[in-house]
C-alpha cells in the first residue's frame, strides 16, 4: 500500500497517478479484509469497504444521495464509472476515460484526490501511519493573498522578465516590457484551496506587439508569512510567445493554488 502510494505521489500522468492510488487503496482492503476463494471482485470489494466504513472511512463524496448506501453508491459512482474505464479500454463496455481528453482529465484528477483521503485514511487507522502535515488554513491562505494583493502587479516583457532584484538596480527600469496592475478576484469557484488574480490591458499602449515572458512580482517585505510568498512569486517565471497584432485587449488570469506539504498533488500532465 505503501509503495503504491508513493508511486501516485511520483507520477507525471494524471491516470498512472490513479491507477496506483487505487492499487494503494485494494492494497489496504485486502490486509483489511482478505479476498477469499470463490470471491468475485465486487463481492470481495463491498465486503472490504464495509469493514473500512466500520472503522470510520467515508464514502460521503462518491455518494451523489446521502439516502443510499454509501458501499454500494461507491461501487455504483466510481467503482463501475471511474475505476474501471481508467483501468480497461473495452469501448464496447461502455464509456472509457482516456489518456489526452482535457474533460476526462479533470475526472480522474478529481477522483483522485479524493481516493487519497481515503487511502490516508486507512494507513492512519489499520497502519498507524503517521504522514506529513502542517501548512495553512485554506481561509487563512486567502487572507494573507489578499492582504498582499495591493502589493502585487505583472510584469510582460519581450524578452524573459527581470527578476525583483534586477529591477531594483535597474536605472532605466523596464525598456523590454511593462508592469501592469494585478487585481485579487478571491476564491476561485468551486474551489477552496485556489485563488485568483487577473490584469487588463490594452494591447495598443503597450509599445510592442509580442509577448515573451511574465512574471506575477510582489515587494519584497519581512512579514513573517507575506515575506516567503513574495519571494515565491518573484522568482515564477512563465515563458510563453504571445502575438499580439490584431489583439485590442488581453485578459491574464493567474492561478495560485495552495499545497500543503501532506496534500495530494495536483499538477499532472493530461
Amino acid at each position: 500500500a505503501f509503495r503504491y502510494f508513493r508511486y501516485s505521489q511520483a507520477s507525471q500522468n494524471v491516470f498512472d497517478a490513479y491507477r496506483s492510488m487505487f492499487l494503494a487503496l485494494e492494497a489496504a482492503l485486502d490486509h483489511l479484509d482478505p479476498k477469499r476463494q470463490g470471491d468475485s471482485e465486487k463481492d470481495w470489494l463491498r465486503r472490504a469497504l464495509g469493514s473500512a466504513v466500520r472503522r470510520g472511512i467515508d464514502l460521503s463524496g462518491f455518494v451523489a444521495s446521502s439516502s443510499k448506501d454509501p458501499v454500494e453508491g461507491f461501487i455504483d459512482a466510481h467503482y463501475a464509472a471511474v475505476r474501471c474505464p481508467v483501468f480497461h479500454a473495452k469501448a464496447a463496455a461502455g464509456h472509457v476515460l482516456r489518456p489526452g481528453s482535457l474533460r476526462d482529465h479533470d475526472t480522474v484528477l478529481n477522483q483522485l484526490l479524493a481516493m487519497q483521503k481515503l487511502v490516508e485514511h486507512l494507513m492512519k487507522s489499520v497502519f498507524l501511519a503517521k504522514l506529513p502535515q502542517g501548512g495553512f488554513y485554506h481561509a487563512g491562505f486567502g487572507h494573507l493573498l489578499a492582504e498582499l494583493a495591493p502589493m502585487m502587479g505583472l510584469l510582460v516583457c519581450v524578452v524573459d522578465c527581470p527578476t525583483i532584484d534586477q529591477l531594483n538596480v535597474k536605472e532605466d527600469n523596464l525598456p523590454d516590457g511593462e508592469g501592469l496592475p494585478l487585481r485579487f478576484e478571491g476564491r476561485t469557484s468551486g474551489m477552496t484551496d485556489e485563488w485568483t488574480f487577473s490584469c487588463e490591458m490594452k494591447c495598443a499602449a503597450l509599445g510592442f506587439d509580442r509577448i515573451q515572458s511574465l512574471r506575477v512580482f510582489a515587494a519584497p517585505n519581512n512579514h513573517i508569512f507575506l515575506g516567503p510568498i513574495a519571494d515565491k512569486f518573484n522568482r515564477t517565471l512563465i515563458k510563453t510567445d504571445l502575438n499580439l497584432q490584431g489583439i485590442s485587449k488581453l485578459v491574464v488570469k493567474v492561478r495560485c493554488v495552495l499545497r500543503n506539504i501532506h496534500a495530494p498533488r495536483r499538477g499532472f500532465s493530461s
